[in-house]
């Protein structure tokens, strides 16, 4: 939707601006990422986390790139959490130096 199709004219000749979508660029991808990790840290599914982007994104009214961005970012997110899973784990764990790549792979294991 460009900015022309959002605007209508009305009898008195005030432009009124309907449904006017700010464009998807870093800003938004930044503030989408913010709430991707949130709703990473609360264990939710990654259909999930799509509906409740776009949901977002909609509720902010901002505009929803295609479904192939939108899930990259979810990946990243994923990925992330599972990064700082793992990294907790390795710090909390008594025997992280004795085990080794062993206990790496059934860390792996735990969290798919």
């Amino acid at each position: 939707m460009t900015f022309k199709d959002g605007i209508k004219q009305d009898s008195s000749c005030r432009l009124i601006v309907a449904r006017i979508h700010h464009p998807f660029g870093q800003s938004t991808s930044d503030s989408l990422a913010i709430e991707i990790a949130t709703m990473a840290r609360t264990h939710l599914k990654a259909r999930l986390i799509f509906d409740r982007c776009v949901d977002f994104l909609i509720q902010n009214r901002m505009q929803v790139p295609s479904s192939y961005r939108l899930n990259d970012l979810i990946r990243v997110g994923l990925h992330d959490r599972k990064a700082e899973l793992i990294a907790l784990m390795d710090d909390r764990s008594p025997l992280a130096n004795v085990m080794g790549p062993y206990q790496h792979a059934r860390r792996i294991r735990l969290l798919r």
